[in-house]
């Protein structure tokens, strides 16, 4: 069952992704044109190629992945903004299932979910640069610059339940749902966020986000 808290903000709720989500057709992709499925293809391979890449070298390779995959989730989706996208993906069961199979069968793939895991909740840059919050703490362990933010009241955040299971005594769930929404805050935080070094655009946390990204994506684009 989807966290019904993941989807909670400005009115939507987990029926609307619920309804978002009928209208994925993983054959959309099969019929797609030779050019748009080389297009994507070609984002992914470039990404591939550097899918053993050091975490410093991987901001590229993150975004080489994600195009593709924003890519082919238009194209199964039908959607154009991100946010129907994401929230249509991340409750479709197939992508969940696809998920747990690479937890269990991919020690790489494991790996870098439980990573994320770890890392998680991923702060919006723009929220912490409104507070004020400049990056400098550069030594500090990740449970340190999650109180911090949290103690100076910076409110947006990927996955957003992620408050609510701490206040009720359990981690938030590490599935395709919970990861993809944390994700999809890394790729907004690299496109949007600030030139300057922080927390939030750290090596560790866009290295593994990359690959969960690029091996769940592999499973769909035969």
């Amino acid at each position: 069952m989807v966290c019904s808290e993941l989807f909670k903000r400005r009115g939507r709720t987990i029926s609307t992704a619920l309804r978002l989500g009928k209208k994925v057709s993983f054959d959309n992709y099969n019929r797609l044109h030779i050019e748009g499925k080389r297009l994507i293809r070609g984002w992914f391979n470039r990404a591939w190629r550097n899918r053993d890449c050091s975490p410093e070298n991987s901001f590229e390779p993150f975004i080489f992945a994600w195009i593709a995959f924003n890519s082919w989730g238009m194209c199964v989706t039908g959607y154009e903004r991100d946010v129907d996208i994401i929230d249509a993906l991340a409750v479709n069961q197939k992508l969940s299932e696809d998920f747990q199979e690479l937890m269990g069968d991919s020690k790489e793939f494991r790996e870098a979910a439980r990573k994320f895991h770890r890392l998680w909740p991923i702060f919006k840059v723009r929220s912490i640069r409104r507070k004020g919050l400049y990056y400098h703490f550069p030594n500090w362990e990740r449970s340190q610059i999650i109180e911090y933010y949290l103690n100076h009241d910076v409110k947006d955040y990927e996955p957003r339940c992620w408050k609510y299971h701490r206040e009720h005594g359990e981690e938030v769930p590490l599935d395709w749902a919970h990861t993809l929404k944390a994700i999809y805050r890394v790729r907004c935080n690299l496109f949007h966020g600030e030139k300057a070094a922080h927390s939030e655009m750290d090596q560790k946390i866009v290295s593994s986000a990359f690959r969960i990204l690029l091996y769940m994506l592999e499973k769909q684009i035969p």
